[in-house]
């Protein structure tokens, strides 16, 4: 549409942001419609292989199935998950642009002293996708079979030390609030190989560790590990046999791994809505659940409204346990 040089009548005026607006709302459902039109770029701020990279694979390739389009994998690991989580932030608010993030999102703000991003106000959550439970386990050369038991032998031979990926990670943090909760004195010991610390752990270099299930199984069936406990909410489909460490009277003690999508601030709601949508298909499909399971993870969703209330409840929690665990900020 063409207009005329000259003064433009106020209420000319009103009219024709009147008919923008409409134009923009009748727009919307349109281009969620079309949308998406190209390839989708999902940015994952952890190394390929990882248990990360591995759940947002299989999550993208039912997503991919479902929207008729490539979504393409982008491992972006440096600067401790902020340079990914910083590309979503300041990328263009269009869908075609996601993040899939762990649990270090949520710790992020209370571990660095500044971050380039708000992670509450530049982020639009579409949905949580997954709940893995951190297993706590010890070297069978300890000879314990139960929880109530080694908390038993902790508290006669303070001084323990307990192997973590990393200071701040959320196996130091459920490493740290156990001892916390269970009245422990141990010492933390941040390896930069969670190879290594598996292997001081089987060797019983190190008394117990939290980790995602998948590298412990060879380990439980060759007789080294003994599984006592778990950090969510409910047993792990995946291995059912532990016990969550509420079920021991550790009632506040739940701190599962978790995997969330995440686009930029500004995506229209339409588009939110339709991932949202998807995501839920894919969480409820029993293949999909299946093959989750069979790499340590239990899918869980929730929706983008939901996740959108979790996040600051999650963010004050974490920081609470960073204070007690004393994690300095980096």
């Amino acid at each position: 549409m063409r207009l005329k040089s000259g003064n433009l009548h106020p209420l000319g005026l009103c009219g024709l942001l009147a008919a923008f607006t409409v134009a923009v709302l009748a727009a919307s459902p349109a281009a969620a419609q079309e949308y998406p039109a190209k390839d989708i770029r999902m940015i994952v701020p952890f190394s390929a292989g990882s248990g990360a990279d591995a759940a947002a694979r299989q999550i993208a390739t039912r997503l991919s199935e479902k929207l008729g389009k490539p979504i393409i994998i982008d491992n972006m690991p440096a600067g401790n998950t902020i340079v990914g989580a910083d590309t979503v932030a300041k990328a263009t608010p269009d869908g075609y642009t996601l993040l899939f993030h762990a649990t270090q999102f949520i710790v992020s703000p209370a571990l660095f002293k500044t971050l380039p991003y708000d992670t509450i106000k530049d982020f639009e959550p579409v949905a949580r996708v997954t709940s893995q439970s951190l297993l706590l386990a010890i070297p069978t050369t300890l000879k314990i079979d139960n929880l109530k038991d080694f908390v038993a032998y902790a508290k006669k031979n303070p001084g323990l030390n307990y192997a973590s990926t990393g200071l701040g990670s959320s196996l130091h943090l459920a490493g740290a609030y156990f001892d916390h909760v269970a009245g422990l004195k141990a010492n933390h010991i941040p390896y930069k190989a969670a190879a290594q610390a598996l292997a001081d752990l089987v060797r019983g270099d190190v008394a117990y560790m939290f980790y995602p299930y998948p590298p412990f199984k060879p380990h439980i069936d060759a007789g080294k590990l003994k599984i006592l406990g778990s950090s969510g909410a409910e047993k792990p489909a995946f291995f059912p046999e532990a016990q969550p460490m509420t079920a021991f009277g550790y009632k506040d003690f739940v701190l599962p791994a978790w995997h969330a999508v995440y686009a930029p601030a500004g995506t229209p709601k339409a588009i939110i809505d339709k991932l949202d949508k998807t995501l839920k298909e894919i969480a409820d499909d029993p293949e999909t659940r299946a093959k989750m399971s069979a790499i340590g993870i239990d899918l869980y969703y929730a929706s983008s409204a939901e996740l959108k209330k979790l996040l600051p409840q999650e963010i004050e929690k974490y920081a609470r346990i960073i204070e007690i665990a004393d994690v300095p900020k980096q």
